[in-house]
């Protein structure tokens, strides 16, 4: 979900002239989320580190999957 908000970043310098998407109050809700999800992830770290590291070890054995699907045409990466 954070890679989702962080990409309205790189949306806007990328394409700086094109409006497709309209953020309310840009670009303060985006980092307010981010900066409230990055201390939702410490204090899950620091009260419950066992389960923080199984979850990151389920999302990291989700990238070589991913890679292998779109390698072989099974996933198609965006070109935009």
């Amino acid at each position: 979900m954070a890679k989702t908000v962080a990409a309205l970043f790189v949306r806007r310098r990328k394409y700086p002239g094109r409006s497709d998407y309209q953020t309310p109050g840009y670009p303060l809700p985006p980092i307010i989320f981010l900066v409230g999800l990055a201390v939702l992830l410490v204090l899950l770290e620091s009260n419950n580190p066992k389960q923080a590291l199984l979850g990151l070890s389920v999302v990291a054995l989700g990238i070589p999957g991913y890679f292998l699907l779109t390698r072989y045409g099974f996933l198609s990466r965006s070109t935009e």
